[in-house]
């Protein structure tokens, strides 16, 4: 994983961040052109697929607006697949 990547990850409390990553450093991750996904649906095919099945909900952040994403205790996946930034 390195800045400009698109990452998702998968918090302690198992809630989605996916966005682009703009800084990292030991602690946290910070993302931009994120969006907090509550419930991803079935892992594997989003993972496969990039699209949201349809009981998945996206809440975008604004553009400009960093979100700092902890690293302890949480799972990053790069995202081969353009961002979602359409509520949902």
């Amino acid at each position: 994983m390195k800045v400009g990547d698109n990452v998702l990850v998968m918090t302690p409390t198992t809630h989605y961040w996916l966005g682009r990553v703009i800084e990292m450093d030991l602690w946290s991750i910070t993302l931009d052109d994120a969006a907090w996904i509550p419930q991803i649906g079935r892992h594997h095919e989003v993972l496969a697929s990039g699209l949201p099945d349809e009981s998945t909900e996206i809440e975008p952040h604004p553009s400009g607006m960093l979100t700092s994403v902890p690293r302890a205790g949480s799972v990053v996946i790069l995202w081969p697949h353009p961002l979602w930034r359409t509520a949902k």
